[in-house]
């Protein structure tokens, strides 16, 4: 078994700290800690493993708690950090099979290695079945060293062929100068069998939107016992109608909608300022009515 112990930051004052004790076949780590688990990922668990090839090179490297290499990089004897400078991992998200109705949820890493604050101005997807929730309007600051674990959610409305990709870029606007490589998402969305589906739900019910607050898109979920017909209103808080989401017939099941404030061909009004508004679910003789939050 090789030793194993723990160590500050590798830098100018213990960089031959961490070569001599290597040499004595002790590997050294930073003291990276554990934090909880995030659902389907293993970066809550990451720590860094640092090691020294003699005097002119050093490997960096994130490894989960299982072993898996999550990321690395030699850093090269004389090597200097860039003032502003970001690391993302990884840089594909992969979701496998999602149920329509249903949502899957992964995440990413944006890692500071620069010497200066990392300024993260706008995330944004391509795709609105990917969803990052935050606020794209608002920057987040990250320190050096330090890191921002970003949610990406997966939420299938609509199959045109069964085992096709759905797929989308999520761009990051920053202060870097060469900018940050794109994280690519993927996904197979599916129709679960709709005779289960029926089974398993005994009640209507309608579902917070998440994300709430929201700017521009946020998703309505809702389920039905049986099948009946379905409107889907949003109203502001004088209770005037601005949009008619859903006015159709629907199946038992789970069902959801994606939001968009900015589509003007689902709103009676070309645009919505930042406020308070609600959705309300009319099934059959279901009515529930639900508040949100449009931030922008």
């Amino acid at each position: 078994m090789i030793p194993e112990m723990m160590a500050g930051p590798l830098d100018i004052k213990n960089m031959g700290f961490v070569s001599l004790m290597e040499r004595f076949g002790v590997f050294v780590f930073n003291s990276g800690g554990h934090t909880s688990n995030l659902p389907e990922s293993e970066f809550g668990n990451a720590y860094g493993r640092v090691t020294v090839f003699n005097a002119d090179s050093v490997l960096l490297e994130a490894v989960s708690e299982n072993g898996n290499v999550l990321g690395k990089t030699t850093v090269k004897n004389g090597y200097l950090p860039q003032t502003i400078a970001a690391t993302v991992a990884p840089s594909i998200l992969n979701f496998d099979s999602v149920a329509v109705g249903t949502s899957k949820l992964s995440v990413f890493i944006l890692l500071n290695t620069g010497t200066d604050d990392l300024m993260i101005n706008h995330i944004e997807s391509s795709n609105p079945n990917f969803l990052v929730p935050i606020i794209p309007d608002s920057s987040i600051r990250i320190k050096p060293g330090d890191k921002e674990i970003f949610l990406v959610y997966y939420v299938p409305h609509l199959v045109p062929n069964q085992g096709t990709y759905d797929d989308c870029y999520i761009s990051i606007a920053s202060n870097v100068n060469d900018g940050l490589s794109p994280v690519y998402c993927k996904a197979v969305p599916f129709t679960p069998n709709s005779v289960d589906e029926k089974n398993n739900i005994s009640s209507f019910a309608l579902f917070q939107n998440y994300p709430n607050p929201f700017n521009p898109s946020t998703v309505i979920s809702w389920q039905l016992a049986v099948g009946t017909f379905v409107t889907l209103k949003i109203f502001d808080v004088l209770g005037n109608e601005i949009a008619t989401l859903i006015n159709e017939e629907q199946q038992a099941g789970n069902h959801s909608f994606n939001f968009d404030a900015t589509n003007k061909r689902q709103l009676t009004t070309n645009s919505l300022p930042s406020g308070v508004y609600f959705y309300q679910l009319r099934a059959g003789s279901f009515v529930q009515t639900k508040k949100f939050i449009l931030m922008k």
